[in-house]
């Protein structure tokens, strides 16, 4: 796709149509209310259908023009109810009601807004509000606003008549970059763990079988609002493909039972001894 047709695909007239995220709680939560899991493919076709969005609405850009803005917007509704903990998400891209969330919805049949997820100590914490704050504090900044001032900045970048500016600032731009201060949060795997998983796969990728270069990974993911943990039940060796595919929610639910199923395997003396004598 062209840098016009993507500038064209974020102008579509009808995008005002589309609500913003915080209208999509209720309806969301309602699909699930069959207690079967849903992925984020099948949340997405619910709200096109339930909202009657037109086809030039569901393939309407954000600002940075790499992805539509029901699939954003889609993504922003289901992080806010999984933080609240009225979703739950057993694997990567799939999601179950909670009990929680079945209460949510019999409490406001009318409409669930931010102010009521705010209700929910988790969802608290997550957007970094202190109790006492609650009623004075502001709502975090809407999705439709933040896509407008993305829109600026690239309508910024888009007015420059040509590359002569963008040489003349390359050309005196600082040698060496700034620098911030960042600060995160980091999971600090057991090697001892990685060190089983690998020997375990014995060098053959524990989905495709290919003999290659293995690398240690969740089945279901750590943090994140995942329930994955750090140990031998939920680990297995695959190769880079397999474990993009796992990462990206494309495998399918018999592939995610089967390595649970080989990762709950016991492991005996014999193995060890196996893999001592024979180690990948």
């Amino acid at each position: 796709m062209t840098f016009e047709e993507k500038k064209q695909r974020r102008n579509v007239n009808s995008v005002p149509n589309i609500p913003v995220f915080d209208n999509f709680f209720l309806p969301i939560l309602k699909f699930h209310q069959d207690g079967k899991e849903h992925t984020t493919e099948e949340i997405k076709g619910y709200i096109a259908n339930f909202y009657k969005l037109t086809s030039a609405e569901e393939s309407a850009l954000i600002p940075s023009g790499n992805r539509t803005k029901i699939h954003n917007r889609v993504e922003w509704t289901m992080s806010y109810l999984k933080k609240a903990k009225l979703l739950r998400s057993p694997r990567r891209s799939a999601y179950i009601i909670t009990e929680r969330g079945i209460r949510t919805i019999e409490e406001n049949p009318n409409g669930i807004t931010r102010k009521i997820l705010k209700k929910f100590q988790e969802f608290r914490e997550f957007q970094r509000i202190k109790d006492s704050d609650i009623s004075t504090t502001q709502l975090p900044i809407d999705i439709s606003t933040f896509e407008k001032q993305e829109e600026k900045k690239y309508e910024k970048i888009e007015k420059i008549p040509n590359l002569e500016k963008v040489l003349e600032r390359a050309l005196n731009a600082p040698k060496i970059p700034r620098t911030k201060t960042v600060t995160t949060e980091i999971a600090i795997r057991d090697p001892n763990v990685r060190r089983i998983t690998i020997l375990r796969a014995e060098g053959k990728c524990q989905m495709c079988g290919r003999k290659v270069f293995l690398i240690e990974a969740h089945i279901v993911a750590l943090g994140g609002g995942f329930a994955g943990e750090d140990s031998l039940d939920n680990t297995a060796g695959l190769c880079d493909v397999c474990h993009r595919r796992l990462d990206s929610g494309l495998c399918t639910k018999r592939a995610v039972k089967m390595l649970l199923t080989k990762a709950a395997k016991p492991i005996t003396k014999d193995d060890l001894q196996r893999w001592a004598s024979n180690p990948c």
